[in-house]
């Protein structure tokens, strides 16, 4: 009997040392499980990141655009501008010239005279352009 003791003695370490295998193998396994999961958020936060990445790409984008945009508007509004005061200057010019003519034909005063006194002020801020309907006036007569 002490044999057979001894026998089952021994299963039952054997026995044991299987149990406790086992449960390594399962504690691995749960580890295992615990890494795949964690791996699995990470891929998840990367993915949205992408989705995240591509909008705020996509954003910059049109933003970009909406700046060529303006740019080109800008560009457009300084060339007409330009085109604007080329006209202006000329209107002032044309009507300084007008103006100096009438004088020339205008018959001749005797006694004291006044310098250009037949000759409005035609700069932007003289006389001439601050009454009301001044400046509507001249492009009339135009």
């Amino acid at each position: 009997m002490a044999e057979i003791g001894r026998a089952l003695n021994g299963m039952l370490e054997d026995i044991e040392t299987v149990v406790s295998e086992i449960q390594a193998v399962a504690e691995q396994a749960d580890s295992t499980q615990e890494v795949v999961a964690a791996v699995e958020d990470v891929a998840g936060v990367s993915e949205r990141t992408a989705e995240e990445a591509q909008t705020v790409s996509a954003a910059a984008e049109e933003q970009t655009s909406a700046i060529e945009q303006v740019s080109d508007s800008a560009d457009s509004l300084s060339g007409r501008a330009d085109d604007l005061r080329s006209l202006v200057d000329r209107f002032e010019t044309d009507a300084r010239e007008r103006a100096r003519e009438r004088h020339e034909r205008a018959p001749k005063r005797r006694g004291r005279r006044r310098l250009n006194a037949s000759v409005p002020d035609l700069t932007p801020f003289g006389p001439a352009w601050s009454a009301p309907g001044a400046v509507a006036a001249h492009f009339v007569r135009r």
